[in-house]
C-alpha cells in the first residue's frame, strides 16, 4: 500500500446489512475494534468505493490518505488511514 507503507491492520470488510443501518449497529462494530487499535499502537487502513463512507470513517479518526480510480471503471477508491490515538 503506498498509503500506509509500513506495519498496520488492513480492514478487509465492514459492513451492516442495509435493514439494519441506522439503529447503531456500526458503532457497536467499530468502537471495540478502534480502541483495540489504539491500546496496541497500531494504525490500520481501509478502502472504500462508497463516497458516503468517507464520513462515516473519518467519525472515527480515519483520514483520507489516498483517492484514485478502479482501473477500467469510472469508480473513485478512496484509501483512508487511522494512526493509533493515545490511550
Amino acid at each position: 500500500h503506498r498509503s500506509a507503507p509500513f506495519p498496520h491492520w488492513y480492514l478487509l470488510s465492514i459492513a451492516v446489512d442495509r435493514e439494519s443501518q441506522g439503529q447503531g449497529y456500526a458503532n457497536r462494530l467499530m468502537r471495540p475494534v478502534m480502541e483495540h487499535f489504539d491500546r496496541i499502537g497500531q494504525p490500520c487502513y481501509l478502502e472504500t468505493h462508497n463516497g458516503r463512507n468517507v464520513a462515516f470513517y473519518e467519525k472515527y479518526g480515519f483520514e483520507v490518505a489516498g483517492l484514485g480510480r478502479l482501473p477500467g471503471t469510472d469508480k473513485t477508491h478512496w484509501g483512508m488511514l487511522r494512526m493509533p490515538r493515545k490511550v
